[in-house]
């Protein structure tokens, strides 16, 4: 599993793309984030919903598909967040609110 951040330097927004690469699905799925406080994220793309072919499943454990910082630090980094689903071969990109 890969996260990659791109921040967006004229809105300060950040986002994270998360790419499963395993022939596998991930369940709470947490991966480390700078940041913290009262961030959320809120989930823009998710290859595993039903337009796209798939089981739809990360979306319907979501409510309002909103992801929340904690403050619990994963990978090296101060926070991190918990994706409920990842489906094989999956990409979610998640947008800063």
């Amino acid at each position: 599993i890969i996260s990659l951040l791109r921040i967006d330097h004229e809105s300060g927004k950040k986002y994270y793309a998360v790419v499963n690469l395993s022939h596998r699905s991930f369940d709470n799925y947490v991966f480390g984030v700078d940041g913290g406080g009262n961030t959320n994220y809120r989930l823009i793309v998710d290859s595993d919903r039903n337009e796209f072919g798939g089981s739809h499943t990360l979306a319907g454990q979501l409510h309002g598909a909103v992801l929340f910082v904690s403050n619990s630090g994963q990978h090296g980094k101060p926070n991190s967040i918990r994706i409920p689903y990842l489906s094989p071969y999956g990409v979610v990109l998640l947008e800063q609110e």
